[in-house]
């Protein structure tokens, strides 16, 4: 059942519009947009606009962009590598004040890389919130252990 299922979600998806295929007409497409990003960073009463400095190192006019960037997922800001953890980390601690509870999921997936740690202590969490919830009048549930080895910073 599952495989028909999904091969019935496969059949309703309509095939992609594909962008340009050749190497000139996408670099072109590139150049095009990078020129109307610095048009619009230009002008600093744009809403929206996100400025990305050059590099000032030699660019060889065979590559489309002059370097990899990345889109924060939380702000929509176009940003170089060295930039983009800190900029993250900045963001979620912003979103704090709006969705504590978001931000803190956000924090505990971004901020550790370990996935095994990550998922224990979830898991841990999890465990507790439920322990309160059918266990509400018991005060040992209302609690939670410190020396508990899923809380200690390795």
């Amino acid at each position: 059942m599952a495989a028909a299922a999904a091969l019935a979600r496969l059949e309703q998806k309509q095939p992609r519009a594909r962008g340009p295929t050749s190497q000139d007409s996408i670099r072109n497409q590139v150049r095009k947009e990078l020129q109307a990003e610095a048009t619009s960073s230009n002008n600093p009463g744009a809403p929206g606009t996100n400025s990305v400095p050059e590099p000032k190192e030699e660019i060889s006019p065979h590559l489309a962009v002059p370097g990899v960037f990345f889109i924060c997922p939380l702000t929509g800001v176009t940003l170089r590598r060295d930039q983009r953890d800190a900029h993250i980390k900045q963001a979620i601690l912003s979103h704090f004040s709006t969705d504590p509870v978001a931000a803190s999921i956000m924090k505990i997936h971004t901020f550790n890389r370990d996935r095994d740690r990550v998922k224990l202590g979830v898991d841990t969490i999890a465990k507790y919130l439920d322990n309160i919830h059918l266990h509400p009048e018991e005060e040992k549930y209302q609690k939670i252990k410190l020396q508990n080895k899923v809380f200690q910073v390795a």
